[in-house]
């Protein structure tokens, strides 16, 4: 053998690096995010297209089908929806609470007498009922956007009004 010949070490291949990505990766996460993005703005719509019927729209919608129990399944769903919005655990609410609930948010008691709420259950409504309940409804929205309007006029003259510090009288410091 001839000791003049040097030997080399074998030098193995590097490491194949998840980074930078592959183009068809970049397509792959491209995909996904459109298609992402595409349920966000379905459920968007979805969501924007049921808070956006209004009072008006069911009164049109009635003026159409004169379907007495339609239009009061439809006031029903409706103002269960914008108590929703004001407050979250009005799904749960059955009868008399979710009458006191409707009562508490304008302020006024429109459906002191629960019994209108019910009419959405009942298999026969004369038209006398599903226009009377039609305008109950619009009385409470009334209400409810006074409502809104005045506290909104009273939070801007007094904004300190909703400061997480006050002044304990009886320990006179100030608590966060």
């Amino acid at each position: 053998m001839n000791s003049t010949l040097a030997i080399r070490d074998i030098h193995t291949p590097t490491d194949v690096s998840f980074w930078p990505l592959a183009p068809v990766w970049w397509v792959l996460l491209i995909l996904c995010a459109l298609l992402i993005a595409y349920f966000i703005y379905k459920w968007w719509q979805r969501r924007h297209r049921l808070q956006a019927l209004s009072l008006n729209d069911l009164r049109l919608q009635y003026a159409e089908h004169q379907d007495a129990t339609r239009l009061v399944q439809q006031l029903s769903a409706w103002l269960r929806q914008q108590l929703m919005l004001r407050n979250a655990t009005a799904a749960q609410l059955t009868n008399t609470a979710f009458a006191k609930a409707l009562d508490a948010a304008s302020g006024a008691d429109l459906f002191k007498q629960a019994d209108i709420l019910q009419l959405a259950y009942q298999p026969n409504i004369r038209k006398e009922q599903a226009e009377h309940f039609l305008l109950l409804c619009e009385q409470w929205q009334q209400l409810v956007d006074s409502t809104a309007q005045h506290k909104k006029t009273k939070n801007k003259k007094n904004p300190n009004k909703h400061s997480n510090k006050h002044i304990n009288k009886d320990q006179r410091h100030v608590d966060d």
